[in-house]
């Protein structure tokens, strides 16, 4: 039920948020904070933060990876990664 609440909260935020002014803006995240702590809600914000990021990437077309090496991976490096993996999957790539 949780997971359910979060994904609304999330869409809701997202969508309201699309588009505007930072001034406005403001003013919906004033909002939905009070929204949360009136409802008691405030233990789901880091689970509605992870669903808005995730919102976020698909509406950019973009994917988020973690590359794992056995050695430290230097810029150049990661940036050829990041090429490879935008070529194949025709997406953004943000490591």
């Amino acid at each position: 039920m949780n997971k359910d609440k979060v994904k609304i909260l999330a869409l809701a935020v997202f969508n309201s948020l699309k588009n505007k002014n930072e001034e406005y803006s403001k003013n919906i995240v004033n909002n939905f904070i009070k929204y949360i702590d009136k409802n008691s809600l405030i233990n789901l914000i880091p689970e509605v933060l992870k669903e808005l990021e995730k919102l976020n990437l698909e509406s950019t077309d973009t994917i988020s990876v973690d590359v794992l090496s056995q050695n430290d991976l230097d810029e150049k490096e990661l940036n050829n990664i990041t090429t490879i993996l935008e070529k194949r999957l025709d997406n953004k790539i943000i490591i």
